[in-house]
């Protein structure tokens, strides 16, 4: 009976020994840390939908003037996939951190490729149509204009539906790798012209190795114009 009483007391005193404790303690709710994450995502492109697919329960901080302070994303946008990290201060002192994760979409229209293309192509408005895509899910600027394509080329090779952005393409070198130039050569008031192949590609000024017909090495030329080397000494 005795043991009974001294249990039930001490039962009694860790209750309410818990409960000051609790009562210097506040949650921060889900929504309210969601709404601080989503008000610092990018305005732009008003197409923009971001969804929640990541988000702690409320977090129990300390009792005091509660703040909040998301992380603006930085990089590429928009992007598929963003993680917004939200600091929770009380009273102006961090007291946790949360990371809200978004599925972001961005509809748009504009150029894809009518069917697939291989590495080294070049593109004109015959190999475009209008389709629509998804911005999110593409890591360059959209091309708006294919006549600033007449001196490009794709880097690598390219499906049908595709979107046609900007980074697919480089420039055409002055001298592709493995094709045939004109390989000019001085030696003193001597000056020759022979044929040859480009063992690399270059550009205006590039040095580049060139195998000269007949030769059994090749030697280092500066691209001059196009299909065009001068050998240097």
């Amino acid at each position: 009976m005795l043991t009974n009483l001294l249990a039930m007391l001490m039962l009694a005193t860790s209750v309410h020994a818990s409960a000051p404790n609790g009562a210097h303690y506040q949650t921060v709710p889900t929504a309210r840390l969601v709404r601080s994450a989503r008000a610092v995502l990018p305005a732009k492109p008003v197409s923009t939908h971001a969804s929640v697919i990541g988000a702690p329960k409320a977090l129990r901080v300390p009792r005091g003037k509660v703040s909040l302070r998301a992380v603006r994303p930085s990089g590429h946008w928009p992007r598929a996939r963003v993680a917004v990290p939200v600091r929770v201060l009380v009273d102006g002192v961090a007291r946790g951190q949360a990371t809200i994760w978004f599925a972001v979409r961005a509809p748009a229209s504009g150029w894809v490729f009518r069917g697939d293309m291989p590495a080294d192509a070049k593109v004109d408005a015959s190999d475009v149509v209008t389709g629509d895509f998804d911005r999110a899910r593409i890591h360059s600027v959209p091309v708006q204009n294919m006549s600033r394509l007449s001196d490009m080329r794709l880097k690598h090779a390219v499906m049908a539906g595709m979107p046609v952005v900007q980074g697919d393409f480089e420039a055409v070198p002055m001298v592709d790798a493995q094709s045939r130039v004109e390989v000019h050569l001085a030696m003193g008031n001597i000056r020759m012209e022979v044929k040859g192949q480009a063992l690399a590609s270059g550009g205006h000024g590039d040095v580049i190795p060139v195998l000269v017909h007949g030769a059994s090495a090749p030697v280092r030329a500066r691209v001059q114009s196009q299909g065009v080397v001068q050998v240097v000494q």
